[in-house]
């Protein structure tokens, strides 16, 4: 895959992110936008803005949940480049000795950041009432945690369990954890010979995983990212299929419970039940998801959706994407609200007050994210990558020194940034 593409991908993982960043701020200020995605009786706008913003193309820009689902089909594509673009399934082995680590000690400090934003008593989320923005927020940050809880739930529940009372959307951190070690797995055991067994235990496996639930769909998008390799040429050869599967991709991921989409949700889904999922259940889920691969495919191949996301500022965005992606969810609920807190009481309106609390959120957010990306997300790669090679350098070196030798050289190229899904760096 050439730079310019590789950029591209960067680029729009930082600009999901973004989205994912704008979702819980509009959904936690202006709660009808979030209406059209779990809808809820008596909501009502408080402004005429409201009403557009909840059709497309506006809801390219905060539709939180497929943003998520983009991560997961770019996860499951870079994951599984390497394997790809030399054939060897013992690139797994040195990507899953790392894994672990590259995701949980991130998110622990996360958790621990979040945590003593709690001990400061700095959220502001259960003056909703008295501001007037969503009631969901209240549901955090309202009892004492200790230091240890804390610390256990950000290196072992979050990561391994997805338990996310401290940062909510630490949930998607299981997924990439479980999800990413399941699809080293089975490509290790079937990817060079048997796709379709690759196929059919991986979604076997995820069914499972899931509870047999819709939920499946963010497993499987880890899996149908690792299958655009193989269509990855056609993508690049045919510019008019790259840009169908652009379209696709955008349609896909704006959808919403919006009535001008309501006959799409007339279609029937597939329902495995009583031994799968029932896809009707999560309508939403479906075709974010399948706008989500489409998407990823088509700016894989088109040379104009390259051109735009390899912009200097999106793969900036991508770079730190999984440092705002950890540390948005505290700031929103502290920073933010008491922000609003502050603009109400000098009297402020409503919408005045939403307005400078976003812009005071941007203000911390992205400084603090490229501190925390220099000093925890790049440690945390290198760390990761100390300890694959530890893990691997002794059987390499009895193996082979010439192969040792080899191996050395290809880790320290590894040691490129790479795209990677779920706001975070491989």
């Amino acid at each position: 895959m050439n730079e310019p593409r590789n950029l591209a991908l960067e680029g729009l993982r930082g600009v999901a992110c973004l989205n994912v960043v704008l979702g819980h701020f509009l959904f936690s200020f202006f709660p009808y936008l979030a209406h059209d995605v779990r809808p809820y009786p008596g909501a009502e706008a408080k402004y005429w803005f409201e009403e557009v913003l909840r059709y497309p193309p506006f809801t390219f820009l905060y539709l939180a949940d497929s943003a998520v689902s983009v991560f997961f089909v770019l996860s499951g594509y870079v994951l599984t480049r390497r394997f790809y673009q030399a054939g060897n399934p013992d690139v797994f082995e040195a990507a899953a000795a790392k894994r672990y680590i590259r995701l949980a000690l991130p998110a622990a400090v996360s958790v621990m950041f979040a945590w003593t934003l709690l001990a400061l008593a700095a959220y502001g989320n259960s003056l909703a009432p008295e501001l007037g923005t969503a009631g969901w927020v209240m549901v955090f940050y309202n009892e004492p945690v200790s230091f240890g809880a804390a610390l256990f739930r950000g290196a072992v529940a979050a990561p391994l369990f997805g338990q996310s009372e401290l940062n909510g959307p630490l949930w998607s951190i299981q997924i990439e954890l479980v999800g990413s070690i399941l699809l080293f797995g089975c490509y290790a055991l079937f990817g060079a010979r048997n796709k379709l067994m690759l196929i059919l235990w991986f979604s076997y496996f995820a069914c499972m995983l899931s509870g047999r639930a819709p939920v499946m769909l963010n497993y499987l998008a880890l899996l149908l990212g690792s299958l655009i390799h193989l269509v990855e040429k056609k993508l690049r050869a045919s510019p008019w299929l790259a840009q169908f599967c652009l379209v696709l991709g955008v349609v896909g991921i704006t959808l919403s419970h919006a009535r001008p989409f309501a006959k799409i949700y007339k279609i029937p889904l597939p329902d495995l039940s009583p031994f799968g999922p029932n896809f009707d259940l999560d309508h939403l889920l479906w075709w974010h998801t399948i706008g989500s691969v489409f998407l990823v495919a088509g700016v894989i191949g088109s040379v104009g959706a390259t051109r735009l996301f390899k912009h200097r500022l999106a793969t900036y965005l991508g770079r730190v994407s999984f440092s705002v992606y950890l540390l948005h969810f505290p700031l929103i609920m502290s920073v933010s609200f008491r922000t609003a807190q502050f603009g109400q009481s000098l009297g402020m309106s409503y919408w005045a007050y939403a307005a400078i609390s976003l812009a005071s959120l941007f203000a911390v957010l992205f400084p603090l994210a490229d501190v925390f990306y220099r000093f925890v997300d790049l440690p945390s790669m290198r760390l990761g990558d100390w300890l694959s090679n530890y893990i691997q350098g002794p059987r390499d070196a009895a193996a082979s020194p010439q192969i040792a030798a080899d191996r050395g050289v290809t880790r320290l190229m590894a040691t490129k940034p790479l795209v990677a899904g779920a706001g975070e760096r491989k």
